[in-house]
């Protein structure tokens, strides 16, 4: 939905190339930790693309002040800045209407709102994505030799015994627990200690709860 929202906000050709810098920096930064840091860098390639560095071109226009009267100014079709009242003399035309330029201080917040949101659903995606494939890995590696003797040396070295000790403790370890998972897939076995199945499932409970 966001995407739709985006596209229709922006136009194809500029959404396109909004799309194309954000492809190109998730790939570079495939390992997301800090997303608000990440946005901060990202912005830094958006920014030019949407607003655009440009020379004020100054136009004629004029507005009604609050006491009805009539009065001149330039401004900038591009940005809508404007400039101190200039007097009618120097228009030797009729200008145009002042534009607001909140208007256009809003069309620019709701651009980058739309895409800071579009971003960080990229990112969430990302992360997403991330996590499902360290618990492919993880499965995988728990069913691996290397894990299963390691266990078995960790369960020995512990005489069998649960090192946990928590409230329902059923004495027998059958379960081998990461300390850490600092080192996970080549932890040493002093980040491992045997548990047994009713501790494992308190502490698991503990941490997931945090």
């Amino acid at each position: 939905m966001i995407e739709i929202e985006l596209k229709i906000l922006l136009g194809a050709a500029l959404f396109e190339k909004i799309k194309e810098v954000i492809d190109l920096f998730i790939k570079e930064y495939s390992e997301v930790s800090e997303p608000y840091e990440l946005e901060k860098i990202m912005w830094q390639s958006i920014d030019p693309i949407i607003n655009p560095p440009h020379d004020c071109n100054y136009k004629a226009v004029k507005f009604t002040k609050s006491n009805g009267v009539i009065a001149y100014q330039n401004q900038c079709p591009t940005c809508l800045g404007t400039t101190g009242e200039i007097k009618k003399s120097s228009v030797c035309y009729d200008p145009p209407e002042r534009k607001d330029p909140t208007s256009a201080r809003r069309e620019r917040y709701n651009k980058e709102n739309v895409i800071r949101s579009y971003f960080r659903q990229r990112i969430l995606e990302l992360n997403i994505d991330a996590n499902e494939r360290w618990w492919k890995r993880y499965n995988e590696y728990l069913s691996s030799r290397e894990w299963k003797d390691k266990r078995r040396l960790v369960l020995e070295r512990d005489g069998y015994q649960c090192q946990a000790r928590l409230a329902g403790c059923e004495d027998r370890a059958t379960e081998v627990h990461h300390k850490t998972y600092k080192h996970v897939f080549s932890e040493p076995i002093f980040d491992l200690e045997s548990i047994c199945a009713s501790c494992h499932f308190t502490i698991t409970k503990m941490d997931r709860d945090q």
